[in-house]
């Protein structure tokens, strides 16, 4: 433990007094000043010395630097002294995290790297030895980096124009009436990502996780160019396959040239096979070889037969089940493609009393059952990896916390779209609650956990589960969570332009397909409709890729998940009386009206958006600065994809709904949710998720805690074979899950 401390204490951001968060903000905006000047010192002496030579390579480091000092003087500062002066307002119960931060951090990481390049120009520049190529290379790439990031710092300090005071989310309301919210679309199109995955891929994160940064982006590379070449077989594509991963090895610049061009022009389809690599025998073995082995690894599947359940909690005013005195009745998965079994996983790391039923003879080292039960869901975008490819980290936890581990293997998107997931994770936890000896648990505490897509869907999971009335989660543990699944931006979302694990394109295709929308039939309604230039016809657009994407043989895909549900009434006839009278449970309910935006996300009276612009204006020198930001800015043209078109239409294209985004859940569901316990990413897209809804639950009472682990990327569960500090974060989740066992 206490090796697990040390190495976390340089990543997780302490939580701090309003005094001390003032007096270390002060702090940090002095040594980023400092580190300015020393980065534009070396740079001028640098210049200077270049600027008295002749040739070719004199003139590219004079040229570069001279680069660096400008956009340095003219950009970093200025936007640096405004998001500094601006970040504190959004953090969380002195948690010194969020977006705007997290924007700042790349940014100095990137002055470091800078500064260690100039420093290595200036002592080795008159050395025979000196590498001028391997030092012009590494200036020109991190210095595109900051060019880029500059854009950024200047995006992300307009969004606070077009949100409510204290929200990290834009106000969705505004993209379609205000146009200059559309040119701020069309400038986070702007921005080119190819800087970020050649030579500097991951700067921003641990150095303990670049070389698996680096294995997962010349693996993207490669098996984007066998994914068109996929009719090869044999020796040819392995030939294939090993030339072109050699040559990303070294090839930085064409190796981030194809998983950018991958991200942005791919199909779902990819993403998805790209993901499920992670299923490859090869892979899966490593757990089994290098991860501690359970007594029991056993996968078992829960048969579509409806059971009841004793209700615990208050009915739910406005739900669409009745009111059933003491039992709730709980049928199995439907939508899509009608009932059908849920594969789960257990892991425990000693056999239990009561798992005869899946292990036949217990062994004689048989124990006690567990009074705790933890209730896992994997992440994957809701598109991909399963229960097996998590083992790497499951096997360690079920080791360390010695209690039975359920994992769900839940139906995947795009062939199983929303609410098919939940209607699963649900049901497979209702099965537990009523099969605890079998699972080798008392059932005394229930843990939920879930990393990424998977604590999405514990929280909605619990949602369902307090409306229903049955037994929540004593605790929920969400993970590096999107507790809105919204095309909205937010500070921290930006990061998926750099993001090696999460790229922007395929963030926005995992949400499509979650939602069951077809990207084919998207566009094209949307350029019937061109590009969506209100919020009905996106909506109309929408309609019609969701209907056109619906499984063919999915008897019940009309009846369950409908986009028309959106935007109808209530449903007439003999449905609306069986969803009115029926006990059957086992029906996700369905919101038959866009819910009205919470009042985070409504939009701001014009005299108060005007006052947070005047707030930000520090004198008419400075505006003219921004003006010609701004022109700087437009210079670049937006980036032609398939997913600029989808992007610019709004994020209204996704529906507004509680189940797929817990953060638009009713307050009282909330109120009523169990105590959360967070676990986020400083440089991760979706930290603003968490810090949103965790001020949320915060706000409604609720027993809410978070955790921000600074250096880590998004999915570092996944890694904790490769890099320590991943697996010190993996540790840290273990900390705190036993801390939850024993509450």
């Amino acid at each position: 433990l206490a090796v697990i401390m040390v190495l976390l204490c340089s990543s997780l951001e302490p939580r701090i007094s309003d005094a001390n968060c003032l007096r270390l903000d002060q702090a940090d905006r002095t040594d980023f000043q400092k580190l300015l000047v020393e980065l534009t010192e070396c740079a001028t002496d640098n210049l200077q010395y270049y600027e008295a030579q002749s040739g070719d390579t004199e003139l590219k480091f004079a040229s570069q630097f001279s680069k660096l000092i400008d956009l340095i003087d003219g950009n970093i500062r200025p936007l640096s002294e405004s998001l500094f002066g601006m970040a504190r307002r959004y953090d969380f119960a002195g948690m010194r995290a969020n977006g705007y931060r997290s924007l700042l951090f790349v940014t100095e990481r990137c002055c470091r790297r800078l500064l260690n390049v100039a420093t290595h120009v200036r002592n080795g520049r008159q050395s025979l030895l000196f590498r001028s190529g391997h030092y012009q290379r590494e200036l020109k790439a991190y210095i595109s980096c900051l060019d880029q990031l500059h854009y950024c710092l200047h995006y992300a300090e307009r969004l606070p124009a077009f949100s409510a005071p204290g929200s990290l989310f834009v106000d969705e309301s505004v993209y379609t009436t205000d146009p200059e919210a559309k040119d701020l679309m069309l400038q986070a199109e702007c921005i080119a990502q190819e800087c970020f995955y050649g030579r500097c891929l991951g700067f921003q994160f641990c150095d303990s996780v670049h070389a698996t940064l680096l294995a997962i982006s010349i693996g993207m590379a490669t098996f984007a160019e066998d994914y068109k070449n996929r009719d090869r077989r044999g020796l040819a594509k392995w030939a294939s396959t090993l030339a072109n991963s050699s040559r990303h090895l070294y090839d930085h610049e064409g190796r981030a040239a194809a998983v950018v061009n991958m991200t942005r022009n791919a199909t779902v389809d990819f993403c998805l096979r790209f993901w499920n690599s992670a299923e490859n025998p090869f892979f899966q073995s490593l757990p089994m070889i290098m991860c501690p082995s359970p007594a029991v690894s056993e996968v078992f599947h829960i048969p579509p037969t409806a059971f009841q359940l004793p209700r615990v909690l208050p009915h739910s005013p406005g739900a669409f089940y009745s009111q059933i005195p003491d039992k709730v009745n709980i049928a199995p998965p439907v939508a899509h493609r009608g009932p059908d079994a849920v594969a789960c996983r257990l892991l425990c790391h000693r056999a239990r009393v009561g798992m005869t039923w899946l292990l036949g003879n217990l062994p004689p080292d048989t124990v006690a059952p567990s009074n705790c039960l933890i209730f896992h869901v994997h992440g994957g975008g809701f598109v991909a990896q399963s229960s097996r490819s998590q083992e790497v980290y499951l096997r360690h936890w079920a080791r360390d916390l010695d209690c039975p581990i359920v994992s769900v293997d839940y139906s995947l998107a795009p062939k199983n779209p929303f609410p098919r997931a939940l209607e699963e994770v649900f049901f497979s936890y209702a099965w537990c609650l009523n099969n605890f000896r079998a699972l080798g648990s008392t059932g005394q505490r229930i843990i939920a956990v879930g990393d990424s897509a998977g604590g999405n869907l514990i929280l909605s999971m619990s949602i369902r589960c307090v409306q229903f009335g049955i037994r929540p989660p004593d605790l929920l543990l969400p993970i590096y969570t999107p507790a809105l699944i919204r095309f909205t931006p937010s500070p921290s979302r930006l990061m998926a332009i750099m993001d090696p694990l999460l790229p922007v394109g395929i963030l926005t295709r995992c949400l499509l397909a979650y939602a069951g929308i077809d990207e084919g039939s998207l566009l094209g309604q949307l350029a019937e409709n061109g590009l969506a230039a209100s919020s009905s016809s996106a909506n109309a657009a929408a309609a019609a890729a969701s209907k056109s994407s619906a499984p063919p043989d999915s008897a019940h895909s009309d009846e369950i998940f409908s986009w028309d549900d959106w935007t109808a009434g209530e449903p007439a006839g003999d449905e609306a009386s069986s969803l009115s009278s029926s006990g059957v449970c086992g029906r996700l309910p369905v919101s038959r009206s866009a819910p009205a935006l919470p009042q985070q996300l409504q939009s701001p009276r014009p005299e108060r958006r005007r006052q947070a612009q005047q707030q930000q204006q520090r004198g008419a020198s400075e505006l003219d600065f921004l003006a010609q930001l701004g022109e700087r800015h437009f210079a670049q043209s937006p980036i032609e994809t398939p997913l600029t078109k989808i992007r610019i239409a709004g994020p209204f294209i996704i529906p507004l709904d509680p189940f797929m985004s817990p953060y638009l859940a009713d307050d009282a569901d909330l109120a009523r949710l169990p105590p959360v316990h967070m676990i986020a990413c400083r440089l991760d897209p979706c930290l603003d998720d968490s810090i949103m809804l965790a001020r949320k639950l915060s706000e409604l009472g609720r027993p809410v805690k978070l955790d921000v682990l600074s250096d880590l990327p998004h999915g570092f569960l996944n890694f904790n074979l490769t890099s320590r500090d991943a697996k010190a974060g993996s540790d840290f989740v273990v900390q705190r899950l036993r801390e939850a066992m024993s509450d």
